[in-house]
């Protein structure tokens, strides 16, 4: 029987893939995706969401019509005990590593822009301490806060579309199409690491009451996260322009802080403090699936050990977030974690279905 703050509506997906996906990436991505693509940064954003929609298609095929209680359960159903525990582990391994980097560019924004002189660590330690404590409220609990950030997401977008209109130069788009293939290709391998952490649906799939509308969820969690980072991209374009934009760290940062709002003065520290919520987002849900899963696959007693499990996962994130150094460093690992979320991401569901079509009716359900 599913453990009740482990059970999902088919709805609530579609707010934990936004929110696996949209944080700090967020505040890169124009600049990461117009460094060799130019006024056609757009087009790198667009191509860099098609391997997570891939991946989502992959596990989708891999998983549907499944009796399983849980991933551990169907795991071992196709390649044994061992074969559930390496799988568990590799990903759990690389969530780890991709939620550290998330917690280090948070710690470099909040250092720089809102607390310059609160030593790292103890940044850090705040982060990890509210992901911790959203995360040990289960995954129902998680999927509801999800959704009600959500909404805040969307009026923090139309804030920053309305400030930014008056530095519009649509001159700033021209020409369409007016670099190489290869440009764009290079620069859309960048952009992965923003539409990164979608490969945790793989982690909620089974918890999800009716498991027949999760594709239509993820790709509508998929879609609602491609709109919105190709709006931040387009405006961060025609305020900057794509030479310019090459050359600043936090290009949606800067156009907070140039714009103004009736009543609302400074509103990059505005957006920054709804953004403390936000941006945790992709921790707790992937901390809180992390914590299941290892649950379900040690058999541990959910009221006694989930908690403590929760904490733990969360001191390795806050230790391997302080391995970096600076902000260059945690923005090259950023970009190496989005390498290695196209490969998690589609390698992984991808050695599920292989496995499922090789043993076909051996593994397939009853009935």
């Amino acid at each position: 029987m599913q453990h009740p703050r482990f059970a999902l509506e088919s709805r609530h997906i579609v707010f934990l893939v936004i929110g696996a996906q949209i944080a700090t990436g967020l505040f890169i991505l124009p600049r990461i995706a117009s460094e060799h693509s130019g006024q056609d940064a757009w087009v790198a954003v667009l191509l860099g969401s098609l391997l997570p929609l891939a991946s989502i298609l992959l596990i989708n095929f891999a998983c549907r019509q499944r009796p399983e209680a849980s991933l551990t359960e169907y795991l071992t159903t196709l390649g044994g005990r061992w074969f559930a525990f390496g799988f568990i582990l590799l990903l759990l391994s690389f969530l780890i590593l991709f939620e550290a980097t998330v917690v280090r560019l948070f710690v470099e924004i909040s250092s720089s822009l809102l607390l310059p002189r609160t030593p790292v660590w103890m940044i850090a330690l705040l982060i990890v301490l509210a992901v911790v404590y959203q995360a040990m409220q289960g995954a129902t609990v998680v999927a509801r806060v999800n959704e009600m950030y959500f909404f805040i997401l969307a009026v923090l977008i139309v804030a920053l579309v309305l400030v930014s209109i008056p530095h519009f130069q649509w001159t700033s788009m021209q020409p369409v199409l007016g670099h190489g293939l290869q440009d764009i290709a290079r620069d859309s391998l960048k952009t992965m690491y923003s539409f990164a952490g979608v490969e945790i649906l793989v982690l909620y799939y089974f918890m999800v009451k009716r498991r027949e509308q999760v594709l239509k969820a993820a790709l509508m969690g998929w879609l609602i996260t491609l709109i919105i980072y190709l709006t931040v991209t387009v405006i961060c374009l025609l305020s900057f322009g794509a030479e310019l934009l090459t050359n600043l760290t936090w290009p949606v940062l800067l156009i907070m802080k140039l714009g103004k709002l009736p009543v609302i003065e400074r509103m990059e520290f505005f957006f920054l403090l709804f953004w403390l919520g936000i941006g945790v987002r992709p921790m707790v849900n992937a901390t809180c699936a992390m914590a299941h899963s290892l649950g379900t696959l040690f058999e541990f007693d959910f009221k006694r050990w989930f908690k403590p499990t929760v904490a733990l996962l969360g001191a390795i994130i806050m230790v391997v977030s302080l391995l970096e150094q600076g902000v260059e460093q945690a923005l090259k690992w950023s970009e190496w974690c989005g390498y290695m979320s196209a490969i998690f991401g589609i390698a992984l569901p991808l050695l599920l279905c292989v496995i499922r079509l090789v043993r076909g009716k051996a593994v397939a359900p009853d009935g």
